[in-house]
């Protein structure tokens, strides 16, 4: 009998310590659990903070451009060119009043253009406010005379005169280039030897051919094959090679 009650003691001594291990790791684990995971959220939270934001990389994209990146300045009907605009002008050979980084280049494209054979001849290069403001005015005249109402006469004359603040004749960068033996502002411009050797070189003195045929939807500009735009040569490659306009390239359609 003895035996067998240190045996029954044994055993509920076992039992109550089984007890307390279990108590104790129910107890124990969950505070494991809850460290673990609030280190996993800490980690997540470290990983998710240094990795770049929405607006750190749309801060990344909209940073200042650098002076060759401000040649792009987009100036259209949706992007008005500020009041006070004033760019650095010189006045260049070949009646030409630019902006003293169009200067250079545009001296040698034209130079070279002639030494080719052909006779270009700049009609128009900057313009002041006042001055755009009055071909708008006449061209918007010309479609009121013609019966067309003056909602529609505007609209209509900003698609080959922009009206004032929206046109890039303001920047200085602009340039319009006829034949001289030509010098007609239609697409019979196109079909001069002056114009076939500047569509196909501009590009090589950082100019391109502002209002293409085909991109009127976009610049809501008629085709013009006598406007020419400065925006250095790295660009001018890449916008001549991608068969786009300048909205396209700055991705602002």
């Amino acid at each position: 009998m003895k035996v067998l009650s240190v045996l029954g003691a044994v055993i509920i001594a076992a039992a109550i310590a089984l007890v307390i291990v279990l108590a104790y790791r129910q107890t124990v684990e969950p505070v494991e659990s809850t460290a673990a995971a609030a280190q996993i959220t800490a980690q997540t939270t470290q990983v998710t903070t240094t990795a770049p934001t929405a607006a750190q990389t749309t801060a990344a994209v909209t940073a200042p451009p650098d002076a060759d990146d401000a040649l792009l300045l987009l100036v259209n009907y949706q992007y008005p060119i500020a009041k006070d605009y004033a760019p650095d002008l010189v006045d260049g050979d070949y009646y030409a009043r630019v902006d003293k980084r169009a200067a250079k280049p545009l001296q040698q494209m034209l130079d070279d253009c002639r030494a080719a054979g052909y006779q270009p001849f700049v009609c128009s290069s900057y313009r002041t406010l006042e001055e755009q403001a009055r071909l708008y005015n006449n061209k918007v005249y010309q479609y009121l005379k013609s019966g067309s109402t003056q909602v529609d006469a505007e609209r209509e004359a900003a698609q080959w005169v922009a009206a004032p603040r929206t046109s890039e004749h303001h920047t200085g960068l602009a340039v319009d280039i006829v034949d001289l033996g030509y010098q007609l502002l239609d697409e019979g411009q196109m079909d001069t030897g002056t114009q076939q050797w500047l569509i196909k070189n501009c590009w090589k003195y950082g100019f391109i051919l502002r209002y293409p045929l085909e991109k009127k939807k976009i610049t809501h500009v008629h085709f013009e094959p006598w406007h020419y735009r400065y925006v250095g040569k790295e660009h001018a490659k890449k916008i001549t090679q991608a068969g786009i306009c300048l909205e396209e390239y700055l991705g602002k359609i």
